[in-house]
């Protein structure tokens, strides 16, 4: 399959990793997330037997998962400041 984005990773990880003294692995860590989770959205939207609010609280309950595994790597400042940066969107594309 063919990546929209590059494999490197991603805008506002390797700056919040810098900024708060993180190991440079664990932004390439998470950017690995992203991937995770377009994958399981798909999974999810591929469920046509699911009603459309089962399969809203199945995306949301998936964002908010990654979301709390990026704090507890991250940290919460840096995961604050990934996202004042404007960089995490993808969480809840």
């Amino acid at each position: 399959a063919e990546r929209a984005e590059p494999p490197e990773e991603g805008p506002g990880l390797r700056e919040a990793a810098a900024q708060f003294r993180l190991n440079p692995a664990v932004a390439a860590e998470l950017w690995g997330y992203k991937a995770i989770l377009a994958d399981n959205r798909r999974s999810v939207r591929a469920m046509g037997q699911l009603a459309e609010a089962d399969r809203a609280a199945l995306l949301n309950q998936l964002s908010t998962e990654t979301q709390q595994a990026m704090v507890e790597r991250l940290g919460p400042e840096a995961f604050q400041y990934y996202i004042r940066s404007g960089a995490g969107k993808w969480l809840w594309e």
